[in-house]
């Protein structure tokens, strides 16, 4: 899938277009996103990504970057030998288009 454009609250993705964070794996979308803590990432929140078990998991912390990451979850995602990145959802949108790895997944905060 490619990401044709992404801006405060809106990403396009084959054309389509979506308003809210999703999860965006190789063969589907997952759209409506939430995290139970809204501005802090933590395991519970990424659960199918981790029973995906993608090679990569590129994580969009939105337009300003403030969604926090629990340690927690950076150890089970070293555990489990995912290579991860997070950052601004522009950087970590060219990350994901950039990327060659079939097996990826990114998870994008669309806001703040």
């Amino acid at each position: 899938m490619k990401i044709e454009n992404y801006s405060f609250g809106r990403i396009s993705i084959n054309g389509k277009i979506y308003n809210s964070d999703l999860i965006l794996f190789p063969n589907r979308i997952e759209t409506n996103w939430r995290r139970k803590k809204g501005h802090f990432l933590q395991l519970v929140d990424i659960a199918k990504i981790i029973d995906f078990n993608p090679k990569v998991l590129i994580f969009g912390t939105g337009k300003n970057g403030f969604i926090e990451v629990s340690d927690d979850l950076i150890v089970k995602l070293n555990d489990l030998g995912i290579s991860y990145f997070f950052d601004k959802s522009s950087k970590a949108v060219e990350r994901y288009n950039c990327s060659e790895e079939l097996s990826k997944v990114l998870a994008i905060h669309l806001t703040c």
